[in-house]
Order: structure tokens, then C-alpha cells, then sequence
């Protein structure tokens, strides 16, 4: 009885209404679809930063108990963490063209700021275990993304960030600035 009379009031519809009717529901399907299918990346990618934080943590107290020490206290790692953070924010488009004794290659470079204040943080690394301490102070973050209605960039770990902020020049250079001080760990 219940099955004639929804076949009845479908029947009885006209085309346009059930357009709208069929169109309507493959849209609710399609952004439930898509919501669901967000919060499982969401998840994997907060999975995977937890991961690079759980790993850096393991790989440091490997690199002490050989006799590796940091160079730093922990709040310094934590401030050069909340400074890159903090440039991150929102939008970079200013370009920096340092050379000489201001240029963290120690040449003419070109860096974005937020690319010119990693490199100057990664400048004053000395060895592996200040690298993994500062990956470790980043920890996992969320921050504004650039440009309106982009919402943040969510569960960054500091490789995420670093590559969803600088270009792949200023990565390499960061790389350099890495392997000068001896420093194993790329970004």
C-alpha cells in the first residue's frame, strides 16, 4: 500500500519537479561522498605528521645515546618553531634578495620571508639532534592557509609545512644550508 502510493505521488510529479528531485539527490550524495572521503585524507594526513613527530623523537634519543648533544634549550627550538609558524600565516609574496654576510648561503640567493626566516633558523643548527629537536617543537600545527575562503593547512608536520610554503628552490637552498653544517636530514 505504501509502495502505490509513492509510486502513485512520483508518477503523478511533473518531468521538471522530478529533475529536480533526481538532481537534488545525487547532489546530497555527492558532498556526503565528498565530506567522508575529506575526513579520511584528513585523518591519514594527521596520521602520517604524528608519525614524522614519533620518528624524529626515536631518531633523537638513538643520536644521543651515541653521544650526540642538542645545542640549544628546548624553549629555543619551540620559539624558531612558533617564529616559522607565525610567517607562515596567511599569504607570502614579498621575495628577499640577500648576498654576502645577510645571505644564509653565504651568495646572492632569493628567498621568500617565510623561506629567508627558515633559512636563518636552519643556519643556526649545528647537528642532527638540533634538526630533530626543532621537527620535534613544530610538532604537528594547523595554520592560516593564503588567500580567502582557503581555510588553513591542516596537520602539518614541519616537511609538510616547509614544502606547502617554499618553493622548490628555496627547499634545495634549505638542503645546502643542511649538508654545509653536516646536518643528514632533508627537506
Amino acid at each position: 500500500m505504501a509502495q502505490s502510493k509513492a509510486l502513485g505521488f512520483w508518477s503523478d510529479l511533473p518531468a521538471w519537479a522530478k529533475g529536480i528531485i533526481a538532481v537534488g539527490g545525487l547532489a546530497i550524495v555527492y558532498f556526503t561522498s565528498r565530506t567522508i572521503i575529506k575526513k579520511i585524507s584528513s585523518l591519514k594526513e594527521s596520521k602520517d605528521s604524528k608519525e614524522v613527530t614519533k620518528d624524529a623523537k626515536s631518531d633523537r634519543t638513538e643520536l644521543i645515546r651515541k653521544g650526540l648533544r642538542p645545542s640549544f634549550r628546548e624553549t629555543q627550538y619551540k620559539g624558531w618553531a612558533n617564529s616559522m609558524e607565525e610567517s607562515f600565516e596567511g599569504c607570502d609574496s614579498n621575495i628577499n634578495v640577500t648576498w654576502g654576510a645577510d645571505s644564509p648561503l653565504g651568495k646572492v640567493s632569493s628567498w621568500s620571508t617565510s623561506g629567508y626566516k627558515v633559512a636563518t633558523i636552519f643556519n643556526q643548527l649545528k647537528n642532527d639532534v638540533d634538526f630533530l629537536d626543532l621537527t620535534i617543537a613544530w610538532g604537528v600545527r594547523t595554520y592560516d592557509a593564503c588567500g580567502i575562503l582557503t581555510g588553513d593547512v591542516k596537520d602539518a608536520d614541519l616537511f609538510k609545512a616547509i614544502d606547502n610554503e617554499l618553493n622548490d628552490r628555496e627547499r634545495r637552498n634549505l638542503n645546502t644550508i643542511l649538508a654545509k653544517k653536516g646536518i643528514t636530514y632533508k627537506i
